[in-house]
């Protein structure tokens, strides 16, 4: 017998190729197998072999060989499976009770690698691609069986070594010629190495291998005989003088080359005789393995080289329809970006996803699995994924046979969509001319009418027999003089072909406007043969350029005058007052909590909201006055013939009382405000950008002095200006200063009440004002761009706090650390990442990114590097303020997202607010469903904990559970968590978690 063998696959049909493959024979099961309704072992010429189509099967076969001593040597395990374990699972709990079976993951996905499988389950593992080959299955299982018996051999040896070698040093010692009769009988190559890394001892098996002398072995450095590509990290003795070594105890694979040339794949396994002193080399030769993976590779390459190289789309399907494979071709035409977009996906439902596809049962592809005869299919409608649009195609499907198995379909498609509008273009232009709305003329050489169309009949009032044969002339107007009527036929002659507006005459002796392009037809000569004339009545077109006039100095939503208009009206009104002598005021207004409306009820309930503001802002103002909509919620109000400054301010107040009263919207009323700013004409400027900015100003600081009132402008506002500026310069210095530092608020597991983490939290140490909150600075480090340096020193500080907490023994969960729309778009944060973890020492998977839902849809491009960082560094990733701003789901399905945070607005009103309860219950069901952690931010009652409790949510932050904390404050706590309380400390915890 050549090997034990388990094959597990849900495919039956795959099973019985396995059985075929290995030569084997069934026999009666025994009383366990029949009891568990497990497929029975085979045994036959070659392999003992038994199989299963699920994991969990599977696995009690293994758990139930292993018992009986009789373990299998090789498993060929399928990547998917049915619900319940893939393949990967299954692999990992074999791995758990039996380490050394050789797994062998078989899959059709193209993106699974050989080293990330490995990663993942060890060097035992193999990854075979469908579609596999007879000779490919057996060759492996041969290998890899005889692998595993030479794994049972040098483990047994070892085992036997290291007994003796604790038991009877001496004795060893005494009987070193027996032990090196041992050492020469294994099959496998075998060497000592003194402390010096020489070799001290090779057996036969060795020298053969090597193809050397054995003295030229001996008393040689280990180093050497591996070749000068593998001498780092085995380049000296060095490695041999650490006892925790990495190599030791762990099979690596390296390839050599003999005296005569040939490369040959060693599996390397050292071991230490810590009795002696000396190091035990063994090396298994795995050349056979490593060419049957080079022929599969090499052969994957060439078949990819091929699809990828086609002209046509291609992809293929498994017996169930699912995608297998697709060409960059068919991505291309089916408007998808990458392969993992489709492979796996059911795609007789992609490919018709808006049409009105056949049954599946009834489709031509399904038709081929079930028959294995090939289909062609002269037109079908496929739809792009990108822009939702169908596009005709052709396609010819063939089945994938094997033993005269159907194991799938290839498809070959092409898009014919050119060729059928060319098709279609042919067949209209029969039809166009006498379909088109626009009149037509066709005249010969000499300007006398051949043609006409209906449109042209409808348009004039003249029949077709009364034109034929004459001149289009019989349609002037007589507005236009020869001059006109010149300039027009030279640019026909000369550029062959007119466009323009001209004035003609209807059979009633009406005139009208019409658009008139007149083209010149040459013959394969370039002489003249005929003019084609098209022309449209624009009458209606006329009497809308003076309502697109309107449009364009007005705001389409209100109706308000525009940006564009209060400019010329704001002119004007400067020019007056300065020859009259008189005042005047511009308010700027921009509405409170408009953007919380927008963002939560909708843009139309936005836009509805700004229309009756507009109707108030009319009722309140005289019909003089000028009231402009400059975009968004800002509106500008020009009150002239100002009597006294202060009628600009009961304006102002009348206006904000207005606006106070509640809006009824779509059946609710909605509550908003405004903030509104006032500049004197000429006390605040004489002209109409000083008027506007220093009235923008005072709306701000009416803002900040928080809302809902009116400011006029003053000079100290423009200091107030300067004053940022000079906290700009603090910044930069604070910086450089070390000043800045960070707290940490704690982050609970919900359901445990223990902490899962820390968010870090920025805090400015400033020498004269003390203690900053972020709210002091951060706008203005955004503004200038220092959010970027200090982003950097936050996140280095937070890692390295990190890492000493974790180099202490304390258990701190994951540091979180928000990311800013700087840090996103100037910061080169994938350089930073890998540079602090590595500054730090501090592993990924103890780092939270929190990047704010808005920025994750807004800052996708900048975003695309650091989210495949992130995987690769196992950071996790926190949506911060979900729920504010609109997201795609399909965009967020396929982010390596770990939590998504409930924003603070929402927890506030809880449990009072029924809105933003059931606000609040969406999102944390709708982050479960994909997968995700909830986490809470701002809890500050216990009735709010209790409703985030009830609702799922899994884990909070915020004053009721502990404020945040100083570093030395965090590290006390842990300390008195883990029972190691420092010295001179209370029990007392130093916040009131």
């Amino acid at each position: 017998m050549l090997g034990k063998v388990l094959a597990i696959d849900d495919d039956q049909g795959v099973l019985d190729t396995y059985r075929s493959i290995l030569h084997t024979q069934v026999y009666e099961s025994d009383a366990l197998l029949a009891l568990a309704g497990l497929n029975t072992p085979s045994r036959g010429e070659g392999f003992e072999l038994a199989t299963a189509q699920q994991g969990q099967i599977g696995l009690a076969l293994a758990e139930a060989a292993l018992a009986e001593a009789a373990p299998f040597d090789v498993v060929f395990l399928d990547m998917r499976m049915p619900p319940g374990w893939d393949g990967l699972e299954t692999a990992r709990r074999l791995r758990q009770f039996d380490y050394g079976i050789y797994v062998v993951i078989v899959t059709a996905f193209t993106d699974c690698r050989v080293d990330e499988i490995q990663d993942t389950l060890g060097h035992h593992t193999v990854l075979l691609r469908k579609p596999f080959t007879r000779d490919e299955i057996f060759q492996m299982a041969r290998t890899l069986c005889q692998a595993r018996r030479t794994d049972r051999e040098l483990a047994a040896i070892n085992l036997e070594l290291e007994q003796r070698v604790a038991q009877r040093t001496q004795a060893l010692m005494e009987s070193s010629e027996r032990l090196r009769f041992l050492f020469e009988r294994t099959g496998t190559a075998m060497l000592t190495l003194e402390a010096d890394g020489l070799v001290s001892m090779a057996n036969t098996r060795a020298v053969d291998m090597f193809g050397l002398e054995r003295t030229s072995i001996e008393g040689q450095p280990f180093w050497q005989l591996v070749g000068a590509a593998h001498q780092s990290p085995l380049q000296d003795a060095a490695w041999l003088e650490n006892p925790e070594n990495d190599f030791f105890g762990r099979e690596c694979e390296l390839p050599f080359t003999r005296q005569d040339g040939t490369v040959i794949w060693g599996l390397l396994d050292i071991n230490p005789i810590r009795e002696t002193g000396q190091t035990l080399i063994s090396l298994i030769d795995i050349s056979a393995r490593k060419c049957a993976e080079t022929a599969l590779i090499e052969s994957e390459a060439r078949a990819r080289l091929l699809l990828n190289s086609a002209g046509e789309g291609i992809f293929g399907l498994d017996p169930d329809g699912y995608c297998i494979f697709c060409n960059p071709t068919a991505l291309t035409l089916l408007g998808l970006e990458s392969a993992e977009a489709v492979l796996g996906q059911h795609l007789h439902t992609l490919i018709h996803q808006n049409g009105n596809p056949p049954a599946w049962l009834d489709c031509p592809m399904h038709q081929v699995l079930a028959s294995g005869q090939p289909v062609q299919v002269e037109h079908d409608l496929f739809w792009r994924v990108d822009n939702r649009q169908p596009f005709s195609v052709e396609y010819r499907a063939h089945p994938m046979l094997r033993d005269g198995r159907v194991l799938g379909v290839v498809v070959n498609f092409n898009d014919t969509t050119a060729q059928r509008q060319a098709a279609e273009k042919l067949r209209q232009a029969a039809v166009v001319f006498e379909s088109s709305r626009e009149g037509i003329i066709i005249s010969d050489a000499h300007n006398r009418i051949l043609a006409v169309n209906q449109a042209f009949q409808s348009i004039t009032g003249y029949g077709e027999a009364e034109v034929l044969g004459q001149n289009p002339s019989l349609l002037k107007s007589g507005r236009h003089d020869t001059v006109f009527y010149r300039t027009m036929w030279n640019a026909i002659i000369e550029r062959g072909g007119w466009s323009g507006e001209i004035w003609n005459r209807r059979r009633s002796g009406e005139i009208f406007p019409e658009w008139l392009s007149i083209s010149v037809i040459r013959d394969d000569s370039g002489q003249i043969s005929q003019f084609v004339a098209v022309f449209s009545d624009i009458t209606q077109l006329k009497q809308s350029e003076a309502k697109l006039h309107h449009l364009a100095h007005h705001d389409p939503l209100t109706g308000l005058p525009n940006r564009l208009l209060l400019a010329d009206r704001l002119g004007q009104a400067i020019h007056r007052a300065a020859r009259q002598c008189s005042r005047f005021a511009l308010l700027f207004l921009d509405l409170d909590r408009f953007k919380q409306i927008n963002d939560t009820l909708g843009h139309g309930v936005g836009d509805l909201l700004l229309q009756d503001v507009a109707l108030r802002l009319r009722h309140l103002l005289r019909q003089q006055d000028t009231i402009a909509r400059l975009g968004g919620d800002e509106f500008t109000i020009l009150i002239e013939d100002l009597d006294d400054d202060q009628d600009a301010g009961t304006l102002a107040n009348k206006i904000l009382l207005a606006l106070h009263e509640p809006f009824l919207l779509t059946g609710q009323s909605l509550f908003i405000g405004a903030s509104i700013g006032i500049s004197l004409y000429p006390r605040d400027g004489t002209t109409s950008e000083l008027l506007l900015q220093n009235a923008d100003t005072a709306m701000y600081r009416a803002k900040n002095n928080g809302r809902g009132t009116y400011q006029f402008y003053d000079p100290e506002m423009t200091a107030r200006v300067l004053e940022r500026m000079t906290l700009d310069g603090e910044l930069r210095r604070a910086l450089d200063a070390g000043q800045f530092l960070l707290h940490y608020q704690p982050q609970l597991d919900l359901a445990s009440g223990t902490i899962v983490g820390f968010e870090a939290l920025l805090r400015w140490q400033h020498p004269q004002r003390g203690l900053l909150l972020p709210a002091a600075f951060l706008e203005v480090a955004e503004e200038t761009g220092l959010m970027v340096p200090i982003g950097q020193w936050a996140l280095h500080q937070a890692c390295r706090q990190r890492q000493a907490w974790r180099a202490a023994g304390l258990d701190a969960g994951t540091i979180a650390v928000n990311l800013s729309a700087a840090q996103i778009q100037r910061g080169n944060l994938v350089t930073t990442l890998r540079q602090v973890l590595l500054e730090s020492g501090l592993p990924g998977s103890y780092l939270a990114l929190e990047v704010s839902e808005h920025l994750l849809i807004s800052e996708a491009e900048h975003l695309a590097e650091l989210l495949r960082v992130t995987r690769e560094l196992g950071i996790n990733l926190v949506i911060g303020n979900f729920g504010l701003g609109p997201s795609s789901l399909s965009h967020l399905q396929r982010l390596p997202i770990h939590q998504i945070k409930l924003d603070r607005s929402f927890v506030n009103a809880l449990p009072d607010s029924e809105n933003e309860a059931a606000i609040a219950r969406a999102i944390i069901a709708l982050g479960h469903s994909l997968r995700y952690q909830v986490i809470a931010e701002g809890v500050e009652t216990p009735a709010q904990s209790d409703f985030l409790s009830a609702a799922g949510c899994d884990r909070v932050q915020g004053f009721h559970y502990g404020q945040p904390l100083t570093a030395m404050q965090v590290e006390q706590w842990l300390l008195q968590q883990a029972g190691r309380r420092p010295a001179g400390q209370s029990s007392n915890d130093p916040t009131h978690l």
